[in-house]
C-alpha cells in the first residue's frame, strides 16, 4: 500500500490542473454564450426590428435548437437500439456456440 495508497506530487499536480481547464472550459462556455446572445441582441436592434419582431426570431431559433435536439434524440435512440440488437443477436450466437 506504501506505493499505491500515495499520490506523487505529479498525480497532484495533474488533477489540479485538470480541475483548473475544467473551470476555464465552463467560464469560457458561459462567457461565449453571453457574447453570442449579446451579438444577437446587436443585430436585431440594428435592423431596426422591434421586441414583437424579436420574440418572433427568439421563438424560431429556439423551435429550431429543440427540433434539432429532437432529431438528435431519436437518431441516438435508434442506434442504441441496433447496438442493443447486435448485442443480444451476439449473446445468442454464443450461448449457442457453447451448447454446440
Amino acid at each position: 500500500c506504501k506505493y499505491t495508497c500515495q499520490q506523487s506530487p505529479a498525480m497532484k499536480g495533474l488533477r489540479e490542473l485538470s480541475s483548473v481547464v475544467d473551470s476555464v472550459r465552463s467560464n469560457a462556455g458561459a462567457a461565449l454564450k453571453g457574447v453570442q446572445r449579446h451579438v444577437e441582441e446587436s443585430a436585431l436592434k440594428a435592423a431596426g426590428l422591434g421586441e414583437e419582431e424579436e420574440a418572433m426570431y427568439r421563438l424560431n431559433k429556439n423551435t429550431q435548437t429543440y427540433m434539432r435536439a429532437a432529431d438528435a434524440m431519436q437518431h441516438a435512440a435508434k442506434t442504441l437500439c441496433d447496438d442493443f440488437a447486435a448485442a443480444m443477436e451476439d449473446m445468442a450466437l454464443r450461448d449457442l456456440a457453447r451448447q454446440l
